[in-house]
């Protein structure tokens, strides 16, 4: 699976299914105080984490945890049935965080994307665009999109394109 080193280099991975609830990688579901030493002892390397999946746990779950300063750009409902991008402006989005490094991938649903890259933007919600980069999680596919390859480069600083 190709994957930021800058991803693959933290101890903040889960397992998950369909029904995305974030579980550590004894099956436990993760809960409680979110970024606690209890949580952050209880997350695993990537190694780890995609060694325990399973046909129970199929999926990697990525813990978003602010002193990283990693930043996670979730975009539902993006892409129609073919992979097209259904607005302009969530294209030109897209386009300039993989212009400037990020690494972008297809949602299990195929109509969506994430974007990472580094930042310290407030979590948000805005036209359909979600920003976080604590205490939170997302599942990992690990699947790219035609347009946007895996660059195998330094994640970038998205703050500004976050803020869009």
């Amino acid at each position: 699976m190709n994957l930021p080193k800058e991803l693959k280099s933290v101890n903040r991975w889960l397992v998950t299914k369909n029904d995305k609830i974030p579980r550590y990688i004894t099956g436990t579901p993760r809960s409680g105080q979110l970024g606690t030493e209890e949580d952050l002892k209880q997350l695993a390397t990537f190694e780890l984490a995609k060694n325990n999946l399973n046909d129970i746990y199929p999926f990697l779950g990525f813990a978003l945890i602010s002193t990283d300063n990693i930043i996670f750009i979730d975009l539902d409902k993006v892409l129609d049935q073919e992979g097209q991008f259904i607005s302009p402006d969530v294209k030109q989005l897209v386009d300039d965080a993989y212009e400037l490094g990020a690494y972008v991938e297809v949602l299990m649903s195929g109509t969506g994307l994430h974007l990472f890259g580094f930042g310290n933007q407030q979590a948000f919600k805005k036209d359909g665009i979600e920003v976080y980069s604590d205490k939170r999680y997302c599942a990992i596919t690990g699947k790219q999109h035609p347009s946007y390859p895996f660059q195998n480069k330094p994640l970038p600083e998205l703050n500004e394109v976050a803020t869009i």
